[in-house]
């Protein structure tokens, strides 16, 4: 009847996404839906079917139907943290507002940087997308050492020491 499928090393069938490389394919190094794409070289690198040039294939340019960065939101988030922790050290009790603060920029941050290696984001928010999650963190950190400098001062004021 019909030919058995052939077999991956661990005994699945073989599906069209995980078919061997040949000389004019390459492996995908996003997770997108596809794993593998065409390899274009050539002169007819970067031209469809009609003959005209992709304008994202071209070098410095950017796909306009990627999400846009976020590096102004991010710095923002960044740098409200900052303020926060760095007030949190004389008003203890902005300290859990720094880390929050801190914690979301740097995961979105991170996020966002992931996207953007992925070649599924806008890059020109790079720059301001790493100073965010540097920031972040500081804010984060600085908000720690606010509410840890605040229960030691309470600490100390509810439980003295008699000496």
């Amino acid at each position: 009847m019909f030919p058995p499928e052939p077999r991956t090393p661990l005994g699945r069938p073989r599906s069209e996404s995980t078919e061997r490389v040949g000389p004019d394919r390459r492996p995908d190094r996003g997770d997108g839906p596809s794993a593998f794409r065409r390899r274009r070289t050539g002169p007819a690198a970067g031209a469809t079917a009609a003959g005209d040039e992709r304008p994202w294939d071209r070098p410095g340019a950017v796909r306009r139907d990627w999400p846009a960065h976020r590096g102004e939101l991010l710095l923002a988030l960044a740098d409200a943290s900052l303020l926060l922790g760095a007030v949190s050290l004389c008003l203890g009790f902005l300290a859990p507002a720094a880390v929050a603060c801190g914690a979301a920029a740097w995961g979105l941050s991170w996020r966002d940087l992931g996207r953007m290696r992925a070649r599924r984001m806008d890059p020109g928010g790079l720059a301001a997308a790493r100073r965010a999650r540097a920031r972040a963190l500081a804010g984060a950190a600085l908000g720690l050492y606010g509410a840890l400098l605040w229960a030691c001062f309470l600490a100390r004021l509810y439980f003295p020491s008699h000496r």
